[in-house]
């Protein structure tokens, strides 16, 4: 995965740096389709800032943004709401959720042809 790092106004050490690579790559445990993420770092009202956009091949671009007065503070916020965008949009296409796509293609009350017979009909054959 890509990682592009912007800093507006802010010199980023090598070590913020390293920091930021880091933790965007362990994103991709959480979702293996990320192609790249931008983040953007900068201070806003004498509040550290940080937002990331994370593009997937499958599920489009993800947003997070935190602000903190520390810039490592702010850029570990932004991984944690990433995380969870991320688990969540895995778990839909999985469809582990109530209601998912996977589930039967009609509902119970239809019966299609060379189904099982239903209880009903059972108790009133024999």
């Amino acid at each position: 995965m890509q990682i592009n790092i912007t800093a507006r106004h802010l010199h980023v050490s090598d070590s913020m740096k390293s920091h930021i690579k880091e933790k965007f790559e362990n994103l991709e445990r959480f979702y293996d389709l990320l192609q790249h993420t931008d983040v953007v770092l900068f201070e806003e009202k004498g509040r550290n800032t940080v937002e990331a956009t994370a593009k997937a091949i499958i599920g489009g671009q993800f947003v997070a943004k935190a602000e903190h007065d520390h810039m490592r503070a702010a850029v570990d916020l932004v991984v944690e709401k990433l995380e969870k965008q991320l688990t969540k949009q895995k778990q839909k296409l999985k469809g582990h959720k109530k209601g998912a796509r996977e589930g039967r293609p009609w509902s119970r009350e239809e019966k299609v042809e060379g189904d099982e017979p239903t209880y009903e009909e059972i108790v009133e054959n024999y």
